[in-house]
């Protein structure tokens, strides 16, 4: 999206307070219990350099840095959460970056967690720890974690994880799903979520979108390969009725959805931002869920929405690692599900690298840049060392491990009912066999 532009979303806070942004830096906060919840604080911003950011400080002693696209110029959502005590000031230091002296604080209370489980629903192995290890971390004994596509696609054999390992693309493709799988299946331990709630249904990666618009057929593979999704079930600790007969259909996708939501009957289901996310497979497993539950008599109390690929937004979330970092950029006053709440899962700083270390499970993220890529990256670091920037660790050559492990994990919050309906009656083709 252009950078000289507002930043904008359907918000619907639970408090909202207006600020003043003094001579100094300073801002008085307001006298409400600001340790709980999610606060972040609307600011205009100019910036004039490649890499602005604005460093918060609260009076306390805590620290973050928030980070900025190139040529910003507009109002933009500062994530305070983790960050404000009662009786706290806050302090904006700009990096490159002006501020307006009018701000606007948002409030949003803590989704109600413990009310019931967590179901993730995740297109392809890593989107969950993308997104949200921290979250499930801190909700391990209640979380179940679904991993929808085996995302067993390889570009040619010199794609292969281990070079030369197999000859033929049909051994290469396979292996790559059951060693996927195998991921979904184990890195969740790390974090304390049971390998019995732990599923993986082995979908055809890319074909999600196909299978939704054809239910009753079976979608073969792109490549017309001999695959079966149960050949990426291996690891499977629970039973799904489909095990004996699956193909790739939608039909069966849903009766695989249906199952899990009326054994889990999540009070929070977890699952990509029909609206944030272009990617085809994200898109159509947020649309399989909203037709799996229109299938049930049951609703969750809320579905939090997340988006780990981005339109027009490369780099997102900004900046180096374990910085603070809010909703990704958009223009969007209006949204199909109706308004937004907001929820920051806050990481401590062990914690992220905790997630450095779940991340570097996966082998899909272990990435080997191109010469020009590793060219492009060199020169960067060397901007920001004459920049005198602190952190950029590079801790491995995937963009993820600098845009992901972030101080924040941020979620959209939706009613259960709303999700439900918002996304039937936008994407009527998902429920026209419901």
């Amino acid at each position: 999206m252009p950078s000289h532009s507002d930043n904008g979303y359907p918000l619907q806070p639970d408090h909202s307070f207006t600020l003043q942004l003094q001579a100094d830096g300073w801002v008085d906060l307001p006298d409400v219990r600001l340790e709980a919840g999610t606060w972040l604080l609307a600011a205009r911003c100019h910036a004039s350099c490649q890499e602005p950011s604005i460093q918060l400080r609260s009076s306390s002693g805590k620290e973050l840095t928030q980070y900025f696209e190139r040529d910003c110029n507009g109002l933009r959502y500062l994530n305070l959460s983790g960050l404000l005590e009662a009786g706290s000031r806050l302090q904006l230091i700009g990096d490159g970056c002006r501020i307006a002296p009018e701000l606007t604080l948002l409030g949003f209370a803590a989704p109600a967690f413990a009310d019931g489980p967590l179901l993730i629903v995740a297109p392809h192995a890593d989107d969950a720890e993308l997104a949200a290890y921290g979250l499930y971390k801190h909700h391990a004994a209640n979380s179940w974690i679904v991993t929808v596509s085996a995302g067993e696609r390889l570009q040619s054999l010199k794609k292969q994880y281990i070079p030369q390992l197999d000859t033929s693309i049909a051994d290469a493709e396979r292996r790559k799903g059951v060693i996927r799988a195998w991921n979904s299946a184990t890195t969740p331990w790390l974090a304390g979520v049971a390998p019995e709630r732990l599923v993986m249904l082995g979908y055809f990666n890319m074909t999600l979108k196909s299978m939704l618009a054809t239910p009753e057929e079976n979608i073969p593979h792109p490549k017309g390969m001999p695959f079966s999704p149960a050949d990426f079930r291996c690891f499977n600790r629970m039973a799904l009725a489909s095990d004996a007969h699956v193909r790739n259909s939608g039909e069966m996708l849903m009766a695989d959805l249906v199952q899990l939501i009326n054994t889990i009957r999540p009070a929070t289901i977890l699952v990509t931002h029909p609206e944030l996310d272009p990617h085809d497979d994200h898109l159509a497993t947020s649309q399989a869920v909203a037709q799996a539950l229109s299938r049930t008599d049951f609703r969750p109390q809320q579905v939090l929405l997340y988006a780990n690929h981005y339109r027009d937004s490369k780099g997102f979330p900004y900046g180096p690692e374990h910085a603070a970092t809010t909703l990704p950029p958009a223009h969007m006053p209006v949204s199909l599900l109706g308004k937004w709440k907001v929820h920051s899962e806050c990481l401590s700083l062990a914690e992220q690298k905790e997630k450095v270390v779940a991340l570097d499970t996966m082998h899909d993220l272990r990435h080997k840049l191109r010469l020009e890529r590793r060219l492009k990256q060199w020169f960067a670091q060397l901007w920001r060392r004459y920049r005198h920037r602190p952190g950029y660790h590079y801790y491995a050559a995937h963009p993820y491990f600098q845009t992901a492990i972030k101080a924040h994990e941020v979620f959209v919050v939706i009613e259960g009912d709303a999700f439900v309906d918002g996304m039937l009656k936008a994407y009527p083709a998902a429920s026209r066999h419901g």
